[in-house]
């Protein structure tokens, strides 16, 4: 879910015991965890279908932008009161790959962060998905179409180009706080809080992180769009997949490898403090809830094989970054490689 962050200390994520702020498991009842679970799944199922018209070699576009979304997730920055928020990403992955790369970019990277990293519930998966991935792709999408269409009417690329990053920042922005809407709403559907207690301060924190949302959102797009990333400028055509823009240019390459390198490296010091949804749930009582989160013990709780520390932290980085890149790199290539002996074969 969105109000999501983990609670990063700067010396290393491996020395704390948060609750790791995707909605972990034991705050949640049954009837909206299986609601979750039955929205997720047919929303992936419909982005698979959606996909599978797209060239499959676009599946490398998606597990760049996994990648992006899964190491910027790991920088906590600080908001106001003692609080943090990190990048939610829904919003950048519905600009860079539509909606049905969006939501597959978005159910890998929450599923990575759950099983091998700890960090929220593994019952909660679902409903994680649907706030972060689904709800937030939908809301970006809607923004995504009314600023296409002003985009369409600009006299030159300059002004296109304000206009697309423009787009990029408010739909960042309301994608966080539509997000956050939701999960209150869970909580308090749930029995474990209410409204009156809960959703004045969700809103506010969730508005200083969306902001925050906002501006990484553009700077990384412009970035991208610098190192000439293929990114899908409108909704209706599919951007030229990124392993064939690397044939051309390098620059696509070091653009991506730059931003993932940063980004790690900022995670290195990402603020200590509790996130958003967890500062309310210490406001509200209902933080002691939470089950020990569940995890392969390869990287729990970002601490890759307890290393701790600034190593701990980097490797656990590099880790998801592989992870979900190959989740998506794999099959392009094998697909790849399985159409170049056909088309061989064929001649």
């Amino acid at each position: 879910m969105i109000l999501i962050i983990k609670v990063i200390p700067l010396k290393s994520k491996g020395n704390t015991d948060p609750i790791n702020m995707h909605i972990p498991d034991g705050w949640l009842s049954l009837p909206i965890i299986l609601l979750g679970w039955s929205i997720t799944l047919g929303a992936l199922g419909f982005a698979v279908v959606k996909f599978k018209k797209e060239n499959i070699e676009n599946l490398t576009n998606v597990g760049v932008v996994a990648a992006v979304i899964f190491v910027a997730q790991m920088f906590n920055f600080p908001i106001a009161g003692g609080t943090s928020g990190h990048m939610l990403g829904a919003a950048f992955a519905t600009y860079v790959l539509g909606v049905p790369g969006a939501i597959m970019a978005m159910f890998v990277v929450i599923t990575t962060q759950a099983i091998v990293f700890a960090d929220g519930g593994i019952v909660t998966i679902g409903v994680n998905v649907f706030n972060m991935g689904i709800v937030g792709v939908i809301v970006a999408y809607i923004v995504r179409r009314i600023f296409e269409g002003l985009e369409r009417n600009a006299k030159n690329k300059e002004t296109k180009d304000r206009i697309y990053v423009g787009g990029a920042f408010l739909a960042a922005f309301l994608s966080v706080v539509f997000a956050s809407f939701f999960a209150c709403s869970e909580l308090v559907a749930s029995g474990v809080t209410t409204y009156k207690v809960s959703l004045p301060p969700i809103l506010f924190y969730h508005t200083l992180i969306g902001l925050g949302e906002g501006f990484l959102t553009m700077f990384i797009i412009l970035f991208l769009m610098k190192s000439e990333f293929p990114l899908r400028r409108s909704m209706e055509q599919p951007a030229e997949p990124f392993i064939e823009t690397i044939k051309k240019s390098n620059k696509p390459l070091l653009g991506s490898a730059i931003i993932l390198f940063g980004l790690s490296v900022l995670a290195l010091f990402a603020s200590p403090h509790p996130d958003g949804l967890e500062k309310v749930s210490m406001i509200a009582g209902f933080e002691n809830k939470a089950r020990e989160p569940f995890g392969l013990g390869v990287a729990n709780d970002y601490d890759f094989l307890m290393l701790g520390g600034f190593l701990g932290t980097f490797l656990s980085a590099l880790l998801g970054i592989v992870i979900v890149l190959g989740v998506f790199f794999i099959p392009a290539m094998i697909v790849r490689e399985y159409s170049a002996k056909k088309t061989q074969f064929t001649q």
